[in-house]
């Protein structure tokens, strides 16, 4: 199912669930993705992963084997070198939480 208002290539930081649904979704609309992380590894993982759901849609009747292949094939996968965990912060990080100050929340009662 190809859709010419998708755009032609699309770069997805992060290769976990949402961002390799976010390539799936792409890739069958007809978009070449590439999934980016900081572990090519990682990033291998989530494609076999992502052939393994497509290849269950295909045996569940849910998508034409041509189409499956050529979804797969519009997936590619690169390597982030030297960013390690820049992405993203642990949830024990010494960074404070944005607060909302008091004055500004409002009373229903």
């Amino acid at each position: 199912m190809m859709d010419d208002t998708l755009p032609a290539r699309v770069a997805i930081v992060g290769a976990g669930a949402m961002g390799s649904g976010i390539a799936l979704s792409f890739a069958r609309g007809g978009s070449r993705c590439t999934l980016i992380e900081p572990a090519l590894s990682r990033a291998e993982q989530a494609l076999d992963g992502l052939r393994e759901i497509v290849a269950d849609h295909v045996a569940d009747g849910l998508l034409p084997e041509d189409e499956a292949a050529a979804m797969t094939d519009r997936i590619g996968i690169a390597e982030l070198a030297g960013v390690g965990g820049a992405l993203t912060a642990p949830l024990s990080s010494s960074r404070p939480s944005p607060r909302i100050p008091t004055s500004r929340r409002t009373s229903t009662a």
